[in-house]
């Protein structure tokens, strides 16, 4: 059974997943108001994440060859342009 800190990433990342997909309903369009709350609850998801479960297992990362990278979306504000180079 998950733990507390697993359900809560877990049910936060559903929500970012669901404001994404509003945010990128339109092939034509984003909605930017969406796109805002989506990126700023991913940086903050991001940062829990960082601050909770990577300090505690570097060596168990680089065994895995996990590298945290940051993507295109967390430092862009989106455009139709913009949109279409990044996916």
């Amino acid at each position: 059974m998950p733990g507390k800190i697993y359900r809560y990433l877990a049910d936060d990342q559903a929500c970012l997943e669901s404001l994404l997909r509003r945010a990128t309903a339109r092939p034509d369009s984003i909605g930017l108001e969406t796109y805002a709350a989506f990126r700023a609850g991913l940086l903050k998801h991001i940062s829990m994440e960082k601050k909770t479960l990577l300090p505690g297992s570097p060596a168990l990362r680089e065994k895995a060859g996990v590298r945290v990278r940051m993507c295109c979306p967390l430092t862009l504000t989106p455009t139709k342009t913009w949109w279409r180079g990044c996916c």
